[in-house]
């Protein structure tokens, strides 16, 4: 996991201010994993951890969100955020081992 570092606390305002506003794009992509639209905007609302990707085919607009739906199941959201502030969704599935793992050694 060592091309994510934490995003901190305001590109998460970002997306949660996205979400509350129902202004996300969602990819024909984010639907490959059967999660529903609304899940995908609770994930994003319930205070998600953010991670930029800073791997060298990155060009630094791809994060990747870890956070609970209305539910509890815990998801992984892929989002690349647009120069011009528009937030488009692009993966989101239940959380692989990796993220579960990497949020337990933060706690």
């Amino acid at each position: 996991m060592p091309d994510f570092i934490d995003a901190g606390p305001y590109l998460a305002s970002i997306l949660r201010k996205s979400a509350l506003e129902s202004t996300l794009d969602f990819s024909t992509s984010s639907r490959r994993h059967r999660i529903g639209r609304s899940r995908m905007q609770s994930c994003l609302m319930n205070s998600p951890r953010l991670f930029l990707d800073t791997s060298s085919r990155a060009d630094g607009n791809f994060l990747m969100a870890i956070g609970s739906d209305d539910s509890g199941r815990l998801l992984e959201i892929g989002v690349i955020l647009k120069e011009n502030g528009d937030v488009v969704i692009i993966h989101a599935m239940d959380a692989r081992q990796k993220w579960r793992d990497l949020l337990a050694k933060e706690v």
